[in-house]
């Protein structure tokens, strides 16, 4: 899935490599290729927020108005600035109703900044209002805590109501009884962990341990440390890009043969 990021995200990432960090651990940070900083860079030079700064950047009035949803520059309060965009009337409505009552604007200027018509401002919905139904979906939905829209569609057909389930799913949703999804857990079966020798002379027991880390390139590698618990002694650091399980066995073996393996393993 492709991250969006705004404008202020984007002006800190660059302030982030004109402070002295290097250029690909920012990218490595944000997880961006090399590309898209100096895209962002050379179209972001300048920037410092909203304001008059905001318009001589260059494309930082286009920008500003993309990341805002379409609100007029200088006006870093107004909701049109918000990161997330709306698109529905019915979210706008509350919007402009914000401007008007905490900045004291006129309408056609809140409608303006919330990007709605002032006829839809003020259209008054003549559908039904499906009193008797909601009240019956309200009913099940406490009786039933457990069911969705879909149950409760079974149920109301059962019931004898020739209704479609796109009504059932607006109701449903109006009445502000959306179930909330849970992720499940996974369950691990209890098993009792293998208790440690002690070990009481050299070869008695290795300790197996798998580091990671990268080099100044960005490329990562692994690293397969083996060590003698008892002596503190390192065997063995088996490095490379991908470790897999032929390679463990090469290493143990060829230590094997040069002091006799030992007695027990922990990885």
């Amino acid at each position: 899935m492709r991250k969006r990021f705004s404008v202020e995200q984007i002006v800190a990432v660059v302030k982030q490599a004109e402070a002295g960090v290097p250029v690909v651990e920012v990218c490595r940070r944000v997880g961006i290729t090399e590309q898209t900083f100096y895209r962002w860079k050379k179209k972001f030079v300048g920037w410092s927020g909203s304001g008059p700064a905001a318009e001589t950047a260059p494309g930082g009035k286009q920008q500003a108005e993309k990341a805002g949803g379409g609100a007029e520059s200088g006006q870093g309060h107004a909701a049109g600035c918000a990161s997330k965009k709306i698109l529905k009337p019915s979210r706008r409505r509350p919007v402009v109703h914000y401007l008007r009552g905490v900045y004291r604007v006129s309408q056609r200027r809140a409608c303006r900044t919330a990007v709605i018509a002032e006829s839809t401002l003020r259209y008054q919905s003549r559908r039904e209002p499906q009193t008797a139904l909601r009240s019956r979906i309200r009913e099940i939905a406490q009786v039933r805590i457990g069911y969705g829209y879909r149950k409760i569609l079974v149920l109301l057909k059962r019931e004898g109501s020739n209704i479609g389930k796109k009504l059932v799913y607006r109701l449903y949703h109006e009445e502000g009884l959306t179930l909330r999804h849970r992720p499940r857990r996974r369950r691990f079966a209890a098993t009792n962990r293998r208790e440690r020798v002690k070990p009481k002379a050299p070869n008695e027991v290795w300790s197996l341990d798998f580091v990671a880390d990268q080099l100044a390139d960005g490329r990562r590698f692994r690293a397969l440390t083996i060590v003698d618990v008892f002596a503190r002694e390192s065997l063995a650091i088996e490095v490379g890009q991908s470790l897999k399980g032929e390679d463990v066995v090469r290493v143990l073996n060829r230590i094997g043969f040069a002091t006799g393996g030992a007695e027990n393993a922990f990885l």
